[in-house]
């Protein structure tokens, strides 16, 4: 995991939300957990572009799972933002 403090961001927003037994969804949309790395990569100019990652529901397992997918296809920079509590 990756920190990139002072780090810019560059290109669309890559934001991947993670609920209950590892759903996904990419910028709000749903997602497969096995179609998430190729999504992502139509959205990245390089792996070494950030990926903004939110637990909203899910287990540690199901976020641990996720990183590990997205780093398996060489996605190498991920941030793990906390969840917003819901008013």
């Amino acid at each position: 995991l990756a920190g990139g403090a002072g780090a810019g961001w560059s290109g669309p927003p890559r934001l991947v939300d993670i609920g209950a037994g590892a759903a996904v969804r990419l910028n709000g949309v749903a997602t497969r957990p096995e179609a998430l790395p190729a999504a992502l990569a139509a959205l990245m100019q390089a792996p070494t572009d950030p990926v903004v990652l939110r637990a909203s529901g899910g287990t540690a397992q199901d976020l641990l799972a996720v990183m590990a997918a997205l780093q398996g296809a060489g996605i190498t920079t991920l941030a793990l933002v906390e969840a917003a509590d819901a008013p």
